[in-house]
């Protein structure tokens, strides 16, 4: 795949925005009352009661506009996902099953001077796909993307990177950012699995239809409280930092979350809710064993304390890396 930076209308763009026209118009098509031939809806019905006033048909064609816009922008984020999620897997296939791991590649210190496994930040594994032709710094931005510091990398250097140790052997482009905190200008939108030492067995390809491995980010949470029993199911509700957070405006409404998840048979589910609800045995989320071998579902965007091996799914933006989980840092918005 070439290296060099592509920009312009994509095919991506143009379905998206044939899907949008072709939905408005359908929505306004049946949303309208067609008056020829045809007795008014207003007329007193048969029981002698009064009719109702006539009032005014729900939705706007602006409405049915900004709707479809939505949609469409929710199939091209889950395109998107799902082509982040195919790069990886490639990249597997050449690298004994295993995700995409810069300190595995940068030993000798060649892009960035950091010391091992703090080199696997998410800017980094990103860059290392970019670098070597597997998806574009366009795909990094959610089209819904909220964050006005979160931009697409116009200036990614596929050859020789300034900012390298040694740019003429550099592996990636160290330029690319991830951190959007304190104002920063940041080229990424996604989360992905933190790749610390007891979830190194799933950044694998193992085709897990519940292992989340990528996908919108979520808001900074402060608990996910569980409520039920192992018979009637689970109910969690994750209680958010910050109610004004820019990430819950990417899709859906703006003080609740919705997203696209991407798992590790390459599969984009949209989500409606940031906790699991149901049994473990339903399969239906992935679950995690409890110091005392209970087992509950897995909130794919906390790291549950109480998890014995470490291997619970959570799902983040890290500026900071390395062997266990407290050597990651996760931002939010």
């Amino acid at each position: 795949m070439a290296r060099r930076h592509r920009s312009g209308f994509t095919l991506i763009d143009l379905a998206a925005l044939i899907g949008a026209g072709a939905f408005a118009l359908g929505f306004a098509a049946a949303t309208a009352q067609p008056s020829f031939g045809k007795k008014k809806l207003d007329a007193t019905p048969p029981s002698g009661q009064p009719a109702a006033p006539a009032t005014a048909q729900p939705g706007s064609l602006t409405e049915s506009l900004a709707r479809a816009r939505a949609s469409a922008r929710q199939l091209k984020d889950s395109t998107q996902i799902r082509g982040i999620l195919q790069s990886m897997v490639v990249w597997a296939g050449s690298n004994d099953g295993k995700l995409p791991l810069p300190s595995e590649h940068d030993k000798l210190d060649q892009t960035v001077s950091l010391n091992g496994r703090a080199k696997d930040t998410t800017a980094n594994i990103l860059s290392i796909l970019i670098y070597n032709g597997f998806i574009a710094p366009e795909l990094c931005i959610n089209p819904a993307e909220a964050n006005p510091n979160i931009k697409v990398d116009e200036r990614y250097e596929y050859s020789s990177p300034k900012g390298a140790m040694k740019p003429e052997d550099a592996l990636w482009d160290p330029g690319f950012k991830a951190d959007f905190t304190k104002e920063q200008i940041a080229n990424n939108s996604y989360a992905h699995l933190q790749p610390s030492d007891g979830r190194l067995l799933n950044w694998t390809d193992s085709f897990d239809t519940l292992q989340a491995l990528a996908g919108n980010r979520s808001p900074e949470l402060l608990s996910v409280e569980r409520s039920g029993d192992e018979t009637a199911g689970w109910t969690y509700t994750a209680k958010a930092a910050r109610p004004d957070s820019l990430t819950l405006r990417i899709h859906g409404a703006k003080d609740t979350w919705e997203g696209n998840i991407g798992f590790a048979d390459g599969h984009v589910a949209f989500l409606t809710q940031l906790a699991p609800t149901g049994k473990v045995e339903d399969k239906k989320w992935l679950a995690y064993t409890t110091r005392d071998d209970k087992q509950f579902l897995d909130c794919y965007f906390v790291d549950e304390e109480d998890d014995r091996n470490g291997s619970n799914g959570f799902l983040g933006i890290f500026t900071t890396a390395g062997k266990t989980p407290k050597d990651y840092r996760g931002i939010w918005d």
